[in-house]
């Protein structure tokens, strides 16, 4: 779905497979953050990476509330963002090249699965 031509942005509970997914796509991303690792990746993808923003909303017996109005806004914010969407599709290039032949994420996956093979023969063995 996000590779879509028509997709301006993908609002994400900031997962990281998401994210991934996202930049991979060359899509910026306005965050909404639930649990866990997600606060962190949202704030990578809004404070370091500068490709996506996150809402400020209200804390209402323990839980954030964010507006319809709120999130309209933000919507808007990042689709009109041209720097976020530069240096989204800078960060899907890098991206594409690291999983491409010869990438480093290419070379690892394959350093891995020659290292789990090579321990199963020998604990077969």
């Amino acid at each position: 779905m996000l590779s879509h031509p028509s997709v301006g942005v993908f609002l994400t509970h900031s997962g990281w497979n998401s994210v991934i997914e996202s930049i991979s796509f060359g899509i910026a991303m306005p965050g909404w953050p639930y649990f866990v690792d997600q606060f962190l990746n949202c704030r990578f993808v809004k404070d370091v990476w500068k490709i996506g923003m996150d809402f400020e909303g209200v804390v209402v017996d323990e839980y954030r509330l964010v507006s319809r109005e709120e999130v309209e806004k933000g919507v808007r914010r990042i689709m009109e963002c041209e720097e976020a969407r530069q240096r989204v599709l800078k960060l899907k290039e890098v991206t594409v090249k690291a999983v491409s032949s010869g990438g480093s994420s290419f070379r690892n996956l394959n350093k891995f699965i020659q290292d789990i093979t090579r321990i199963a023969i020998s604990v077969k063995g």
